[in-house]
């Protein structure tokens, strides 16, 4: 799914005060609860590209607003598509991000 680069845009502008000077990749994780409602975020950084790595917690500017957005991004997506448990936003320090999102397993 294309993400519009303005969304991009405003989640790096909350990022960036906090990316140390050598990062190569920062992520958000947004893990859902059950039911939809409940999400968890979590705003990591790292200094490689690797990755099965853990990275360093990473404060965002406002870690609310960046998850209802990404989550807001759900109205784009189709209806059967919806119910994800798990959402992937990385963004490279050369401008490349991607958007995955993980599914239930039936």
């Amino acid at each position: 799914m294309p993400i519009e680069a303005k969304l991009i845009e405003s989640v790096f502008n909350c990022l960036s005060p906090g990316l140390p000077p050598d990062w190569q990749r920062a992520w958000i994780e947004i893990t859902d609860q059950g039911g939809g409602t409940a999400r968890n975020s979590k705003f990591r950084v790292s200094n490689i590209r690797d990755i099965n790595d853990q990275g360093e917690p990473l404060e965002p500017c406002n870690a609310q607003e960046l998850t209802r957005r990404i989550v807001g991004l759900n109205d784009k997506l189709p209806a059967d598509r919806r119910a994800w448990t798990r959402a992937l936003l990385i963004i490279d320090s050369d401008g490349e991000y991607e958007l995955t999102y993980e599914y239930a397993k039936k």
